[in-house]
């Protein structure tokens, strides 16, 4: 959930309507895609690391723009502390690809349970603009599988309560 409330968040920056989708490819893997603006594989001025690196290795709260659905993810997704950032969820990983398409290029960066495997690295040019997230859960971390259903409940309380999310969940049978 963190990494859809990350997608979440991206959709009160951007400047168009944000698609997210959700696609369970197996019992402990997936792939997460949003329309959103992409995040920076560039490091900030005076930063050794990208921003999206940043955000996915540390404690790196993400801040929504709209004060609103700061208090919705609160509730549904980060409870009283607030967002730690998708480190976590990232840790629980064996292996995360994370693709951002921004600014006309296409770029990769590789992680393993947490760790970036080396900087980003362009993949080529696209006239898009999102993030791709592969991600393969590390089986004897999990307490049970990936549930599409009990995604989908939880993406339809959050719908409920930002009615221009467009977020769904599938399972690829």
């Amino acid at each position: 959930m963190e990494l859809v409330a990350l997608s979440i968040v991206e959709t009160t920056h951007a400047r168009s309507p944000v698609r997210i989708r959700v696609e369970l490819t197996g019992p402990l893997s997936g792939l997460l895609t949003d329309t959103g603006r992409g995040m920076r594989l560039e490091p900030d001025p005076g930063d050794a690391i990208s921003h999206a690196e940043r955000a996915l290795t540390t404690f790196y709260p993400v801040q929504p723009a709209d004060t609103k659905v700061q208090s919705i993810l609160d509730r549904h997704v980060w409870g009283p502390r607030g967002s730690l950032g998708p480190v976590v969820a990232n840790a629980l990983c064996e292996s995360f690809v994370f693709e951002s398409h921004r600014d006309g290029s296409a770029c990769v960066q590789e992680y393993m349970y947490g760790v970036a495997q080396g900087p980003a690295r362009p993949v080529g040019a696209t006239d898009g603009h999102g993030t791709t997230i592969r991600f393969w859960v590390d089986s004897d971390l999990a307490d049970e599988p990936l549930d599409a259903a009990r995604l989908a409940r939880r993406f339809e309380d959050l719908r409920t309560c930002i009615p221009d999310l467009d977020l769904s969940v599938f399972r690829d049978e």
